[in-house]
């Protein structure tokens, strides 16, 4: 006689519950006012059991109401662009299994209300107080939020979502450092990091802000080597670039006057460094636009150059100011930030 075996629905029920039988998936529910169409866009880095990789996916809402079933094998970070935004408009923090509702009275992606978690939720929050400066894409401001945010809550998990996606780190990587190192281990910043798949973050701890500046020789425009010299220099001011961008605009203007201001090439360095993909472009653009006083120097490897990786120059329209030991006193694109240090070295 054969036994038969009978599960009972609530075991079947309790099985189907367990952590294996949850997809390798999160759902985004959008709900919006019903003549709202217009398709938002996802970005997000998620994790596989082999690898990771980045999605994107898109949601075109029906009659105000879209859903959208996004992979990934571990937590990730999303980024929501609107209909025409360059940018992210909003974030939100999504593991498998979670289903994150999206509800929205207006075509701001500002204003929308993300939940789900207690991450995107918290986030919701910051963005809807401080939505004005977000939209206004103001950096300082924003860099300011962030920073408050922080310092009152170093134990939050978001707060390292905060900085790896919304504070400037290029404006001011010490303030970054600064509170990087101030986060509680109950902030969980190491696996934030992981799941943001920052591929420039290696070492948040030693800001490549620290850096001295060295010797530094490149290719001149008539082919023979040019050597710059930042510590046998009072001040030093270098300018980076690539493309066409620097002809005639305020980058290469605030170069001129201080070299007009300070003619003295002995005492100070002032510095045009073409990262060009070639230089023959290199060389076209700087006929174009003559700079007196001023050394001009080409690397064919452009921000690929290690010397420049170690300095951190990550991104074209780019200065640094150090003083004569070679320190950074000023990093970031602004030119009247960075011709006022470089007055001050030189009026010490």
């Amino acid at each position: 006689m054969k036994t038969r075996i009978r599960i009972a629905p609530l075991l079947i029920l309790l099985l189907c519950l367990l952590p294996g039988c949850v997809k390798n998936e999160f759902t985004v529910e959008f709900k919006f006012p019903q003549s709202y169409s217009a398709p938002v866009r996802l970005v997000y880095y998620a994790e596989s059991s082999k690898n990771g990789a980045l999605f994107e996916r898109v949601a075109t809402p029906v009659a105000g109401k879209a859903t959208l079933e996004c992979p990934t094998a571990g937590p990730a970070v999303v980024f929501l662009f609107s209909r025409s935004g360059l940018n992210p408009a909003a974030y939100f923090y999504a593991e498998r299994g979670d289903r994150i509702k999206v509800e929205a009275t207006t075509e701001s992606p500002y204003e929308w209300k993300i939940s789900g978690n207690e991450i995107s939720e918290e986030w919701t929050s910051f963005r809807l107080a401080n939505k004005d400066i977000l939209r206004a894409d103001n950096r300082e401001k924003i860099n300011a939020a962030v920073t408050a945010y922080v310092k009152k809550h170093p134990d939050s998990k978001l707060s390292p979502y905060l900085l790896l996606t919304q504070y400037d780190r290029y404006s001011d990587e010490r303030g970054f450092a600064r509170l990087w190192k101030s986060l509680d281990k109950k902030a969980d910043a190491d696996e934030a990091m992981q799941i943001v798949g920052r591929a420039d973050f290696l070492d948040a701890s030693s800001p490549i802000a620290d850096a001295p500046l060295e010797n530094l020789r490149l290719a001149s425009r008539d082919s023979l080597p040019i050597l710059l010299q930042p510590r046998k220099a009072k001040a030093s001011i270098l300018y980076f670039w690539t493309g066409y961008e620097h002809v005639g605009n305020a980058n290469t203007d605030t170069l001129r006057a201080l070299a007009k201001a300070f003619p003295d090439s002995a005492s100070r360095l002032i510095a045009d460094i073409g990262m060009a993909p070639d230089s023959i472009s290199w060389a076209s653009s700087t006929r174009s636009d003559t700079l007196k006083g001023v050394a001009r120097g080409w690397t064919p490897l452009g921000l690929a150059d290690r010397r420049l990786m170690k300095i951190g120059v990550l991104q074209p329209s780019f200065f640094i100011v150090a003083d004569h030991a070679g320190k950074q006193l000023y990093r970031g694109e602004d030119p009247a930030k960075a011709a006022a240090a470089f007055r001050r070295l030189l009026k010490k």
